[in-house]
């Protein structure tokens, strides 16, 4: 092979557009300063906490120009306890992936759910004297968003929960990143 590293893997040289920074350093949502090219932010939590309507996690603020895209990628575990009353079991989460954005010359925000992911599992096994039994979910999701200009705030959020012979539900892992394509990389 005559060719040179570079020309065979561009995106590994140490010179090139594809700088990976952080979104909004010390969470302002200022990107003048930072390098072009492509951005990553991204929140984890493991933390386990009971399975309740609201805000999973958020990520921090992304300021975004005209045709930038944003590809979401988010993950979710959950952890569910049947209550050995016997019988099958029915757990059934509704987790959706939300976008609030400050339009440029506003003071409130606009809220856009982008997607909704149901979790159902409406047959678990649920032996009777046992204690129940233990069943552990993983969501996941991507999407691209072409949002609009101004300040974008992401976030996975409980929206529904259907219950029926379960003791108890967790989440416990989860996360959501975004890779910010400016429009200028994005039709190169």
């Amino acid at each position: 092979m005559s060719k040179d590293w570079d020309e065979l893997m561009p995106n590994y040289a140490p010179v090139n557009n594809n700088v990976v920074v952080q979104t909004c350093p010390n969470k302002c949502c200022d990107t003048g300063n930072q390098a072009p090219g492509i951005r990553l932010a991204f929140a984890l939590d493991s933390e386990e906490r009971e399975v309740v309507l609201g805000t999973l996690i958020t990520l921090q603020p992304i300021q975004t120009k005209v045709g930038d895209r944003i590809k979401l990628d988010a993950m979710v575990q959950i952890n569910t306890e049947t209550d050995g009353t016997g019988g099958l079991a029915l757990s059934s989460v509704s987790i959706a992936l939300r976008r609030r954005t400050l339009l440029p010359g506003q003071d409130t925000t606009t809220s856009t759910e982008l997607i909704i992911i149901r979790i159902r599992d409406d047959e678990l096994n649920n032996p009777e004297g046992t204690g129940g039994n233990d069943y552990t979910r993983i969501a996941s999701l991507t999407w691209v968003d072409i949002p609009p200009a101004g300040i974008n705030t992401y976030s996975l959020e409980t929206v529904g929960i259907v219950t029926d012979n379960i003791e108890s539900r967790t989440y416990s892992n989860r996360s959501l990143n975004a890779t910010i394509f400016p429009i200028g990389y994005a039709l190169n």
